[in-house]
């Protein structure tokens, strides 16, 4: 083709038909210039075609690590939900009398306990690094960038915050024992209560500051959760 073309332009400067070739190489300059057009548009194309691909990819990704954070939160918000009902049974104990050990027993042996909030974030911050703008739905992406830079964090700081709750109350624990026995020919630890320890002032108020402390875990990870729902409903219909 490019022969083709040569010969044309060698024909018309031997004819001396100088006024037809400048035409002629306009012409050329033109095909030229509309070829590199429809190249770069074609490329254009490809990398929008990536773009879209990666976004696509990515989004379907922190969809995952949100359907998996999502039934983790659940999963935490009933446990604590029983350790709550358990508070709740030891706390209206206090006070009484004539109440066996095996009955508080198994309360103190369940209250001592801390949660820690983790979640996914793996996909969020691959996309961070490769760069947000990725993602071409402005408010997708201010609801994504919201949940992972703003709000997951916040929550993580705040669980932390609870969890050193607990830890104040596993130090008011003196008014139990701490003893080990045997279960199934292996030796665990258990903890049996002190005489006089349902009226102990200390045990009453760390008691009820634990139930406090549990009912805030329930409704931030409430929150967190319908959060989470929420954007899971945003991709979905993004995604479709």
């Amino acid at each position: 083709m490019i022969k083709f073309f040569r010969k044309i332009r060698y024909d018309l400067m031997e004819k001396s038909k100088t006024r037809k070739y400048f035409k002629y190489a306009f012409g050329e300059i033109i095909l030229v210039v509309i070829g590199i057009l429809i190249a770069l548009q074609i490329n254009n194309w490809n990398e929008e075609k990536k773009v879209f691909q990666y976004q696509t990819k990515m989004l379907h990704e922190i969809r995952n690590e949100l359907i998996k954070d999502t039934l983790y939160f659940s999963e935490i918000i009933d446990k604590v939900k029983n350790v709550r009902e358990e508070a709740g049974q030891m706390f209206r104990l206090l006070g009484e009398s004539n109440v066996s050990n095996d009955t508080i027993s198994k309360y103190i042996n369940i209250l001592p306990e801390s949660y820690e909030f983790t979640y996914h974030k793996g996909a969020y911050e691959s996309l961070k690094s490769t760069g947000l703008d990725k993602i071409k739905n402005d408010s997708i992406r201010r609801l994504i960038t919201d949940m992972y830079d703003f709000t997951l964090p916040r929550t993580e700081m705040y669980i932390k915050f609870l969890s050193e709750q607990f830890e104040k109350y596993q130090k008011s624990v003196d008014f139990v024992d701490f003893k080990f026995e045997k279960e199934d020919n292996r030796k665990i630890m258990v903890l049996k209560p002190k005489p006089n320890y349902l009226k102990d002032q200390n045990l009453i108020k760390s008691t009820f500051g634990l139930m406090s402390t549990l009912v805030k875990i329930i409704n931030r990870l409430t929150k967190e959760k319908e959060k989470c729902k929420t954007l899971l409903l945003t991709l979905n219909q993004e995604l479709e």
